[in-house]
């Protein structure tokens, strides 16, 4: 049985469920920092902005990485 071409991943759509799904992480880790009892290290602002960044920026590349693999390989 064949099946048709496999419909391909977008990129930008990669980028930006991992940039939501980035941003629900920080904020989990937000508010672990506010109500789990664990304070910041550092001036609190910085601490969240360097935070979202992070995430927001490992997910959306781990994301467009495995899109553009899955791509490639079907």
């Amino acid at each position: 049985m064949e099946h048709g071409p496999k419909k391909r991943w977008s990129l930008f759509r990669s980028a930006g469920l991992a940039a939501l799904v980035g941003i629900g992480a920080a904020l989990v880790h937000t508010l672990f920092h506010t109500f789990g009892g664990a304070p910041f290290d550092e001036d609190p602002l910085v601490h969240v902005l360097l935070d979202y960044a992070g995430f927001i920026s490992a997910g959306v590349l781990v994301l467009v990485i495995l899109a553009a693999i899955r791509n490639r390989l079907f």
